[in-house]
């Protein structure tokens, strides 16, 4: 690096001596001798002057990592890099000549602000800037569904940041938030009031860092002492005997360990267990029931529920078969009033004679009322069966022959206390007065097995001035299983289309259709009910036991 201008020479002269630019970032030395003499040249180091790819670096919230390149004017360049914050990380503390060094940001933990920091590499800087985070919250449920006395529930708040700020609020006065602002993860506990007896169910939302959470309270049950904590109080019991005349020795009856027991006398008429309300209901909405049946008797039992006006002017039935020694179970009613109610009543019908050494149960009676019902769950009455497994069994056309009876009345035949027309493709009838009850039926000779789904439409209307109600049933013909539909046929009312749908409760030998009027007719030019296009089939399923589905229903 050091060159001379001659190599040799005689007499006095001159050499001249040049140092080429130094690449080091060191000093150097280096000698000269000339004719014996030495001259020692000592050069400087060179400059260190770094440059780095960036001088700044704007990570997110979240943490994120960049790569700086470091830029030597030498080789041997040392340099050295520090952060001024911990949370800023450097993959490397120094080095020499080019390089890089990787810089790592953590996420931040706060929301509120944002943050800085510097790295010096080689005497040049980084400024790192890092956002804010967002807030973002979950809630450990975005519902709840609250009985009618009321409660609390605790939500769990799981906060982005620590800093986070939050508001809680609710729309509705019955339901009260325990925090109305805070900041960062914790807790909020919602207390509920009860409602009023008679009340309809209810909706709340509370609002909270951008979500909504809903709350839905039960409307106040109608029945009281459903549980029979307080033995029967509330409840009576009505029972005739084979006269149908009242008469307490036809019912037997108890309430043991919470449990209400009855059965039906040999010989008797009627023995029913009932609660009246007290409470007026609308028309339209929903009603719903649930109960838990049992039945320790040693053979299968049937059991009728009816949800009605006291004066019986409106009603809806369900009719559950209850297995020999059947432990209690939850069963679920679902029906509409057609009319305005004075006392909602709900009422357990024993539909079998004696004992046989136990009882019908009966437990945990609920009874509510519902307004504002989904489309069409006032056009239908629904009767869940815990025990029913969802159908299945054959499919088949039309068991029903002449369901237009174009082809006169056979094979439908008629009974008892009714007169009966067949007019323009219908079958018209009324009932008349007196005993026994009048019916039209057609047993088809098709045996179905067990847990079979059954499925019967058909068209009913309504010639008269008075508003009249018939009873369908599906029932093997011995009527050792039954399933039962109500309908009311307003004033007048054009041909409508009905549908039911069930499952049997075991094997029948001759399924069976059967309707009922229930209203005494008393003009045989007006009075009739109009009944025509009649199908029973064998279908795939029935989703929860059994369905009675009215005109505006969804009709299979």
């Amino acid at each position: 690096w050091l060159t001379l201008s001659a190599a040799s020479g005689t007499g006095d002269g001159t050499v001249t001596l040049t140092a080429a630019e130094t690449t080091s970032a060191l000093a150097r030395t280096a000698t000269v001798t000339i004719g014996g003499q030495t001259v020692t040249v000592t050069q400087a180091a060179g400059t260190n002057a770094f440059s780095l790819s960036s001088s700044t670096w704007a990570p997110v919230a979240g943490g994120a990592t960049t790569e700086v390149a470091v830029s030597a004017p030498y080789s041997d360049a040392a340099w050295t890099a520090t952060s001024s914050e911990a949370w800023l990380t450097l993959s490397a503390a120094g080095g020499t000549g080019s390089s890089s060094v990787l810089l790592t940001a953590a996420a931040t933990p706060l929301s509120q602000a944002t943050r800085a920091a510097t790295v010096t590499i080689g005497g040049q800087t980084v400024t790192v800037t890092q956002a804010a985070g967002t807030n973002t919250f979950t809630l450990s449920t975005s519902t709840w569904n609250v009985g009618a006395p009321g409660g609390t529930r605790t939500v769990v708040i799981t906060a982005s940041y620590s800093d986070a700020p939050w508001t809680a609020t609710s729309n509705q006065a019955w339901l009260s938030v325990s925090a109305g602002t805070g900041a960062g993860s914790g807790t909020i506990v919602l207390t509920a009031q009860a409602t009023e007896l008679g009340a309809s169910p209810r909706v709340a939302t509370v609002t909270f860092g951008g979500h909504a959470l809903s709350v839905t309270q039960d409307g106040a049950e109608l029945t009281n002492n459903g549980d029979f904590s307080d033995s029967s109080s509330g409840w009576k019991t009505y029972s005739t005997d084979s006269n149908n005349s009242p008469s307490e020795g036809a019912m037997v009856s108890r309430v043991q360990d919470g449990v209400f027991e009855f059965y039906r006398q040999d010989g008797a008429g009627q023995a029913v267990v009932f609660d009246e309300t007290g409470q007026s209901i609308p028309n339209g909405g929903v009603m719903q029931a649930e109960f838990k049946l049992g039945n320790s008797m040693g053979m299968r039992r049937r059991l009728s529920i009816l949800m009605h006006d006291q004066d019986f002017s409106d009603l809806s039935v369900c009719t559950f078969t209850l297995d020999a020694y059947a432990p209690l179970r939850t069963y679920r009613m679902q029906s509409h009033a057609s009319q305005p109610w004075s006392n909602a009543t709900i009422s357990f019908y024993a539909a079998n004679t004696g004992g046989d050494g136990g009882y019908y149960q009966l437990d945990d009676v609920a009874f509510t009322f519902t307004p504002d019902a989904a489309p069409g769950a006032s056009s239908q009455t629904i009767c869940e069966d815990p025990t029913w497994g969802g159908g299945g069994g054959e499919v088949t056309g039309n068991l029903v022959t002449n369901g237009t009876f174009t082809g006169g009345l056979a094979p439908w035949g008629t009974w008892g206390q009714l007169a009966s027309q067949r007019v323009d493709g219908e079958l018209r009838f009324y009932k008349l007065a007196g005993t026994p009850a009048g019916v039209v039926l057609q047993s088809t000779g098709q045996a179905a097995l067990q847990g079979q789904a059954l499925t019967a439409t058909f068209q009913l209307g309504n010639s008269s001035s008075i508003r009249q109600r018939v009873t369908t049933v599906m029932h093997d013909a011995d009527w050792s299983d039954v399933l039962a539909c109500t309908f009311y046929l307003e004033p007048g009312q054009a041909l409508s289309g009905y549908a039911m749908r069930a499952g049997t409760t075991k094997s029948w030998g001759n399924a069976t259709l059967s309707i009922y009027p229930s209203t005494v007719g008393a003009d045989a030019t007006s009075q009739w009910i109009r009944f025509t296009n009649v199908t029973l089939t064998k279908t795939a399923d029935v989703p929860k036991g059994s369905e009675c589905i009215e005109p505006g229903g969804a009709l299979p």
